[in-house]
């Protein structure tokens, strides 16, 4: 292995530090807890009564919802779709998530803007649904975005300065 010497570096080589500033580990038994409520709500459905196709269709479709906003979004902001967003079924980072590093006030932004664009558009719904229906699906949009904005909440000291790292056991956040 040849060593690194400046002669080697060209003088338009990038090299990144990236710093640790603050790491949240995703425990198991909380995110074992964040899976079950979906399930005590499909048993309390199947209980009482009511229709489980609510419940099953926010699953389904409110994930794909959220990623066509995240690229609604970034195509008006930026002009592009995003690059790098790869899908997870993990909690708590269900549905599309950054590949890469990723500002996190650029990323706190996109949620919450998500976070409220989806749920005033459900609510322009209520006329013509249910409300079984829609406290269903607003209860899925819940359970998929408050344990991200409990993570964001954890983080929230480095918003101005740090880069977010996505992983199925972590979320890391970082300085350059």
């Amino acid at each position: 292995m040849k060593p690194l010497n400046d002669k080697s570096l060209s003088k338009n080589s990038t090299i990144y530090n990236y710093r640790l500033l603050k790491r949240v580990y995703h425990n198991p038994v909380i995110v074992w807890i964040i899976w079950a409520l979906p399930g005590c709500l499909l048993i309390l459905d199947l209980l009482l009564g009511y229709s489980v196709l609510p419940l099953l269709l926010g699953m389904a479709a409110l994930p794909i919802v959220h990623s066509l906003f995240i690229r609604l979004l970034y195509k008006m902001k930026e002009g592009r779709a995003p690059r790098d967003w790869l899908w997870s079924l993990d909690q708590p980072w269900l549905g599309v998530i950054p590949g890469s590093y990723i500002s996190f006030s650029k990323l706190f932004s996109i949620h919450l803007q998500l976070f409220w664009m989806t749920l005033v558009i459900m609510c322009c719904f209520y006329p013509w649904t249910s409300s079984n229906v829609l406290s269903h699906i607003i209860f899925v949009h819940l359970w998929i975005m408050v344990p991200r904005f409990v993570i964001f909440y954890r983080m929230r000291q480095y918003i101005s300065e740090g880069y977010i790292r996505l992983n199925k056991k972590e979320t890391s956040c970082y300085e350059q």
